[in-house]
């Protein structure tokens, strides 16, 4: 079995920091739906929920990107760099992207 460790990093939302003084209500967050996802190769693809909280009044986003520990890229899964094509947007209100945008592709690999 190999890992592959997905992180979120949350990109600084322009238009909350218009308020006057946030809370940390007010502060918008994003997290995985679970802390731990298993995927089996023959899936091909792991879906990964995000919940996001705090302030939903204005349009945030966050990074999703894969970190190699024990699977390879390319030979076990497909990178998401840490770059603006793994960004996923929350639009205003939306709480919840349930694996539609953060998803990494899994390989099977074949045992000679």
């Amino acid at each position: 079995m190999t890992d592959i460790m997905i992180k979120l990093f949350s990109v600084y939302n322009q238009q909350s920091a218009l308020s006057q003084s946030p809370s940390p209500l007010s502060v918008p967050s994003m997290q995985f739906e679970k802390s731990a996802y298993t995927v089996k190769e023959k899936d091909s693809v792991l879906h990964i929920p995000i919940i996001r909280t705090g302030d939903l009044s204005f349009k945030s986003s966050v990074r999703c990107f894969t970190r190699t520990m024990s699977a390879m890229v390319m030979d076990d899964f497909e990178e998401r760099r840490n770059a603006d094509e793994s960004r996923i947007t929350f639009l205003k209100g939306e709480k919840v992207d349930f694996g539609q945008k953060c998803f990494v592709f899994v390989f099977y690999s074949k045992l000679d």
